[in-house]
């Protein structure tokens, strides 16, 4: 056989075939959801570039091969999309019903209350949208360390209105706590961290701040 027969061809009629189809799709596919791959531990993302770069791809059944990852694949970046989404729908299902068991929540209007939820609304409606797993848990994490404080806070501030120090809602995060060892490794060091973070937690409660779990 010449070369002709041996590579010519082959590439030939890999390129006029429904093999160059598969390999342009996979390729898209590996472009479009690169990002999700991350959160897919399973192999299959490498395994699927690895053919796709591969100078003898146009051979044997590497197309077969692709396809069949990236059948796998979609379904994989599908269920942990989906699974991401609940939880972070849940939490904010979660979130909103925490509010409603404030003293003050019971004491806003019907326009504060909208604005509330319509905070919530946008949240979960931006979720839902979402293709991307990661953006997902920062939506999520986001709303809950810094919208979410805000909503408190304001909550407060409606239905407090006048009084002339207003409650600020942070998380225990946001304390500052610092201790002097990287880990904690025995009693003495665990009374000592306590101590530490009794003592930021009291002066957060003295500058009428509240403190969130």
């Amino acid at each position: 056989m010449n070369m002709k027969e041996i590579i010519i061809d082959p590439i030939r009629r890999f390129m006029s075939g429904q093999n160059k189809k598969i390999y342009d799709d996979a390729r898209e596919f590996v472009q479009s959801q690169n990002a999700n791959f991350d959160s897919i531990g399973n192999g299959k993302p490498e395994a699927l570039r690895t053919i796709l770069t591969d100078s003898e791809c146009y051979k044997g059944n590497r197309m077969k091969d692709a396809k069949q990852l990236m059948e796998d694949l979609k379904k994989d970046v599908e269920e942990q999309l989906n699974s991401e989404k609940e939880q972070a729908l849940n939490g904010a299902e979660n979130l909103r019903q925490l509010i409603h068991t404030m003293p003050d929540y019971d004491r806003l209007d019907a326009d504060q209350v909208k604005e509330i939820d319509q905070s919530f609304e946008s949240l979960e409606y931006n979720i839902k949208e979402q293709s991307l797993i990661a953006v997902v848990r920062d939506k999520i994490g986001r709303y809950e360390t810094d919208e979410y404080n805000r909503l408190l806070t304001q909550i407060s501030a409606w239905a407090n209105e006048g009084e002339e120090e207003q409650i600020e809602y942070i998380t225990q995060s946001e304390l500052g706590i610092r201790f002097e060892k990287p880990y904690l490794e025995n009693e003495d060091d665990v009374e000592s961290y306590l101590k530490t973070l009794q003592e930021a937690l009291l002066k957060a409660i003295r500058a009428n701040k509240r403190i969130r779990f």
